[in-house]
Order: structure tokens, then C-alpha cells, then sequence
């Protein structure tokens, strides 16, 4: 499938599947066997900006803006993505 199908669909609302979960965008919702996973806002932010690149390659100016709120690449990223996943 497509990136560019994968981000239409997350946009309109359909579920994406990640192995044993779905993740839906529209509901800001992550499932695993049907239910509800507790995410925090950095970490379901960041899944979801890696999954609407889907097979492509992240740098770190995008995830700071995901995880840190800000667009800067001198920030200590990989201690924020850390702190992002648990």
C-alpha cells in the first residue's frame, strides 16, 4: 500500500493495522486485541507521525516537532524519543 493511500485513510478515519493492533487517528485511539491502549500525548504523537511516513525515512527536525513541541535539531532528541517510548 502507498504512503500517500495510508495517510488518506488515518485522515479519514480508518484504522491502521499494526501487527496485533489498530491504530486510529480520527479517534486518537490505539487497540491491541480490541482494547484500548493507554498512550500518553508524546508517544501516540510519535506513532502516528511514523506511521503517516510509513516506509520512509523520519529525521530528527519532524520528531522533535512530534515529541517536543518544537522544530529544533540541537535539542537532546534521542533523550526526548526516549522519554516518548516507554
Amino acid at each position: 500500500m502507498a504512503s500517500r493511500s495510508i495517510v488518506a485513510n488515518l485522515i479519514h478515519g480508518q484504522p491502521f493495522d499494526l501487527v496485533s493492533s489498530k491504530l486510529n487517528v480520527s479517534a486518537y485511539e490505539l487497540r491491541r486485541g480490541g482494547h484500548p491502549v493507554h498512550l500518553e500525548r508524546q508517544p501516540m504523537d510519535l506513532l502516528i507521525l511514523l506511521v503517516e511516513r510509513h516506509r520512509q525515512l523520519v529525521w530528527a527536525g519532524p520528531i522533535s516537532q512530534s515529541v517536543c513541541g518544537i522544530r529544533v535539531v540541537f535539542v537532546d532528541i534521542e533523550m526526548g524519543v526516549n522519554t516518548a517510548i516507554p
